[in-house]
């Protein structure tokens, strides 16, 4: 049996949740058994996980019960980013105190977990950041033998810093965590991570048996044929949260004004929609440059919808994670899902550089670079031309989640194999390897 530990409840709608149905469906078509257990629903939650998923209906899942949330969340939810960061530390400082006896110890078994009369056969798959989903899954493999996989989304204590915690926060997440960490990753049997460039950070013994399995596109909602070829006006679209360290310089959105004077652009045809980047610097930014008729801020909406915007659009956005340029984001799979260029206004010198310039989208040096591109965008919309890049299927299937969630599925089967030669012949086969 395999048991995906989600890092939220499969009640909220988040990326990762997008990320553990693609592996359940994976297991699911190869006739393997499979069940989510999806952590509590807390009643105060932060305003970027406020959208409901949908029912789930059909999919196993055992859910844990709904619980209040702790004092720490709840007073972080009252406070700005800002003062989130110092919350962020307190948390950091406390948690090695609250659940070392979870890390190093079995601890009180939970009756829901009980009941699920787990074997050294079951495979337990965690999915990072979650302080629940790893400490149960430490619990499960101390208390039952369980073999375990801990897939990783984002960094833990060894990468780059989270863009929305301070430096110093970060520090202080590394010093008193990376024992945890170790300690977890010691007893796992496999490790995944999104990115070549986050295994890398990983010491040797760990990267040996770490696997590449990328953020996929979401083409399990995408329909190819509702893609828009021509575009009722001209439409930039960004997909997902944003951070003040994307908003730091907002000389992009004074180009942007600029543009629309030059050329004496109303807003019947131009927009930029923002979707679900609830952003309070964002909306200063906008008003700051007089753009509130031609910017949209939208809020957090469940995929399909943020799909069906997707469609309408002339062209996508990246806008660069400050100084970080390590950092890759899950969206930029769905804007090349979405068979539209991808712009990138100014540089990052790293990862959605790389990323942008291979897919045939606009990467410019400086921010004067991107006055020609948005002339030359304003020119095909005028002219009535089509911006759609035609993708093969066999490309769009590269790319989905389900191709990735593939390589689990194959890393689940080695994990498989080496049981069945060490009780017949005492003996190891060798994991997957990925090219």
């Amino acid at each position: 049996m395999i048991y995906i530990l989600a890092p939220y409840s499969l009640k909220l709608n988040t990326t990762s949740r997008n990320r553990i149905l693609s592996f359940y469906r994976a297991f699911k078509k190869r006739g393997l058994s499979v069940a989510i257990i999806s952590p509590p629903l807390h009643v105060n939650i932060d305003e970027w996980y406020s959208q409901k998923g949908e029912d789930n209906l059909g999919l196993d899942v055992v859910y844990m019960p709904d619980a209040k949330t702790g004092l720490l969340r709840f007073l972080a939810s009252k406070c700005n980013r800002r003062f989130k960061a110092y919350f962020f530390v307190l948390k950091s400082l406390l948690n090695p105190i609250l659940t070392s006896k979870r890390f190093n110890k079995s601890g009180k078994k939970d009756v829901a977990l009980e009941k699920l009369a787990l074997s050294p056969q079951d495979v337990i798959i965690s999915s990072h950041p979650s302080p629940f989903s790893l400490n149960i899954a430490n619990r499960l493999v101390n208390d039952y033998g369980c073999k375990l996989i801990v897939d990783y989304r984002d960094p833990w204590t060894y990468g780059y810093n989270s863009v929305d915690v301070p430096q110093f926060a970060s520090v202080v997440k590394k010093k008193m965590e990376r024992k945890f960490e170790n300690s977890l990753l010691e007893k796992a049997s496999a490790v995944t991570v999104i990115s070549e460039k986050l295994r890398a950070y990983f010491p040797e013994a760990i990267r040996q048996k770490t696997y590449v399995v990328k953020n996929g596109s979401n083409a399990f909602h995408i329909d190819p044929d509702k893609i828009q070829d021509g575009c009722d006006m001209l439409r930039f679209v960004y997909l997902g949260r944003i951070y003040n360290q994307q908003l730091q310089n907002d000389s992009f959105f004074k180009v942007i004004r600029q543009f629309i004077f030059d050329n004496n652009v109303n807003s019947q045809e131009f927009e930029m929609l923002f979707v679900g980047a609830n952003n309070k610097k964002l909306i200063e930014v906008i008003r700051k440059n007089g753009l509130e008729a031609y910017v949209k801020v939208l809020p957090t909406v469940k995929i399909e919808s943020a799909i069906e915007i997707g469609y309408t659009a002339s062209a996508f956005l990246h806008l660069r994670y400050g100084d970080a340029n390590a950092i890759y984001t899950s969206k930029h799979a769905d804007y090349l899902a979405l068979q539209k260029p991808i712009l990138l206004p100014v540089s990052d010198g790293g990862a959605l550089a790389s990323s942008t310039k291979n897919s045939g989208g606009f990467v410019c040096d400086s921010i004067s670079d991107f006055r020609p591109v948005l002339q030359e965008l304003w020119g095909k919309y005028k002219g009535g031309k089509s911006f759609k890049i035609a993708r093969s299927k066999a490309f769009l299937f590269a790319i989905s989640r389900e191709a990735e969630a593939e390589k689990v599925v194959q890393i689940v089967g080695g994990l498989a194999r080496q049981d069945s030669a060490v009780r017949q012949a005492g003996v190891f086969t060798s994991l997957p390897v990925f090219v």
